[in-house]
């Protein structure tokens, strides 16, 4: 005859070890979301330092343009400073006519 003892667990301690094993469960699922947290971090870090890399240069080179405008909008002449140069350009014109009628 066989005469191993088998241990009846009371109610609380099934209970204790359902709650053992669901701690575990939880436990392993919890490491792989803090993993995948920390892929997606890194992968938010890669995607910024690209971007920053592509991007950033463009705003330097866009900036370099708009430079460049200003420049050239300060540059150029006014309505006034125009009309005094066609003046003077017409009067010009006007002067070598008369030289070229003279010859």
């Amino acid at each position: 005859m066989d005469a191993r003892i088998k241990k009846i667990n009371s109610p609380e301690e099934d209970e204790l070890e359902l709650k053992r094993i669901e701690l575990a469960k939880s436990s392993e699922l919890l490491a792989e979301k803090e993993l995948e947290l920390t892929t997606l971090r890194n992968s938010v870090l890669h995607f910024e330092h690209r971007y920053y890399r592509q991007v950033g240069i463009k705003y330097v080179e866009l900036d370099e343009i708009n430079a460049q405008i200003a420049v050239v909008g300060w540059a150029a002449p006014t309505k006034n400073e125009r009309q005094r140069w066609w003046g003077k350009a017409h009067r010009l014109k006007e002067f070598f006519r008369r030289l070229g009628q003279g010859l």
